[in-house]
């Protein structure tokens, strides 16, 4: 693991959730793991609503990504990558 001198906690933005990672790629694949994968179930009752940025303040919360990975992307870049140092903000 890579040590950045900076020790920054990323901390999930869902409601009611504050699991805490030390890397990025760990918080998005708990994003996808079970906020994305959540609204996959409900999805399936309901194959218009689409998936939905949840996070605290998210200003698009109320445009839906018509796929759970372009949500995944713009947690990446709207809400995790603005938590690091610029030191630790390296492409996936």
């Amino acid at each position: 693991e890579l040590d950045y001198g900076v020790d920054t906690r990323l901390v999930c933005g869902w409601p009611e959730c504050t699991v805490e990672f030390n890397e990025l790629l760990d918080l998005l694949k708990h994003i996808d793991d079970i906020h994305v994968a959540e609204q996959r179930l409900s999805n399936r009752m309901d194959s218009k609503s689409g998936f939905v940025c949840r996070w605290r303040a998210c200003t698009i919360s109320h445009v839906p990504f018509r796929q759970g990975r372009a949500l995944v992307q713009h947690v990446r870049t709207g809400h995790a990558l603005p938590q690091l140092p610029a030191t630790r903000r390296r492409p996936l």
